[in-house]
């Protein structure tokens, strides 16, 4: 049996993998048939065995297009859910040119504005304009934080009422049960507070600050700090590390799948990225009551954590501020709130799940 929403990603690794993952699962539950399609082959945790997969397996952008084209118009989705730009670009246009005229929904992750810097001026023009022009025929543009979603309207120029905010499907059962899972780290052995950082390892995510700020707070109260996750700057890190003189405390775990028992021993999560979408790492920490520090980026955490309330608000690229932010908290977590149950409903994989439902019952009610 062919499905009636396909969820379409360039991979299943990091957050949007996991969300996607998420999503599909939640629309099963609902009684919805869906899959996903996925440009690579990922290894995924055995939590996703209902939801099937398909992978194209190819890297150019030229034959993922032809292939998704190929593959719309013989499985024939009602709807196809696209994540990130370049897979939006991609299905907006295999849509239009299909048989099948299936509705697109595209979803933003991240706040365009801070990942075009990094671009080069024609690149940037290049997107924009895709944005402006494609992201107008998609049934709807949705973000994953209302600061992203101003950000989308503002910098590519589309109608704000096109966008929705539909926030992540970060909390289930699973992570309650995951983060019960029993480890073993020398760290949590030493009676030393531990700071926690769980992401890439690249420029976004701004480690070198965090390192930084680090070297500050063990100063004053001899600290560990635990860093989940990989990418292309971990040895420049380390060498960072070296020069700080922080390399005994400092751990640089590499990438876990259950990175969650890690969140419930900690003392401090720190996230010091310079730009987000919708932080899922931050909603992680308190579901499972870890106290934040994190950078005022755009964006995502201010509005997570209702402008401070919820966790400590620094500036991005400011170790000092960074660092006095983990030392109040080590001093006196009483000097945030923690958030009530209901507080968090909003990011629960059924709350998410209905929302986009809810916008596949509107299309299928205009079809009839």
């Amino acid at each position: 049996m062919k499905s009636e929403v396909v969820f379409f990603t360039h991979t299943l690794e990091g957050g949007v993998g996991r969300v996607t993952m998420q999503l599909a699962e939640g629309f099963l539950n609902e009684g919805v048939s869906s899959e996903v399609w996925t440009q690579e082959n990922t290894d995924l945790s055995p939590s996703f065995a209902s939801v099937k997969i398909f992978s194209f397996n190819k890297k150019k952008a030229r034959q993922l297009f032809f292939l998704l084209l190929k593959k719309i118009n013989e499985d024939k989705p009602r709807v196809i859910i696209s994540s990130t730009f370049y897979t939006n670009i991609i299905a907006i246009i295999s849509s239009l040119l299909s048989h099948r005229k299936v509705k697109v929904i595209v979803i933003e992750h991240i706040a365009v504005k801070s990942e075009f810097k990094n671009l080069g001026l024609l690149k940037k023009l290049i997107m924009r304009v895709l944005i402006f022009f494609f992201y107008r025929l998609a049934y709807s543009v949705v973000t994953v934080s209302d600061e992203s979603g101003d950000i989308l309207s503002r910098f590519c120029l589309l109608p704000r009422k096109k966008i929705i905010t539909i926030y992540n499907p970060v909390i289930s059962k699973d992570l309650y049960e995951k983060s019960n899972t029993p480890i073993n780290h020398p760290f949590f052995n030493l009676g030393h507070p531990i700071l926690l950082n769980v992401g890439r390892l690249d420029k976004q995510k701004d480690i070198g600050t965090l390192l930084e700020a680090f070297s500050i707070v063990t100063k004053e109260i001899e600290s560990r700090l635990i860093i989940i996750g990989e990418g292309n700057g971990k040895t420049q890190l380390i060498e960072q590390c070296k020069k700080l003189k922080i390399l005994n405390q400092v751990d640089f775990a590499g990438y876990l799948k259950n990175p969650y028992p890690f969140f419930k021993k900690s003392s401090v999560f720190a996230l010091s990225s310079l730009y987000e979408g919708l932080p899922t790492v931050l909603i992680e920490a308190l579901a499972l009551r870890l106290p934040i520090v994190s950078t005022k980026c755009p964006s995502g955490p201010a509005e997570i954590l209702q402008q401070g309330k919820y966790g400590i608000l620094v500036p991005i690229k400011d170790p000092k501020s960074l660092a006095q932010g983990v030392l109040n908290l080590l001093k006196n977590k009483n000097i945030i709130h923690e958030p009530p149950e209901e507080y968090l409903d909003p990011y629960t994989q059924k709350y998410s799940v209905h929302r986009y439902l809810s916008i596949i019952h509107n299309i299928n009610k205009k079809n009839d």
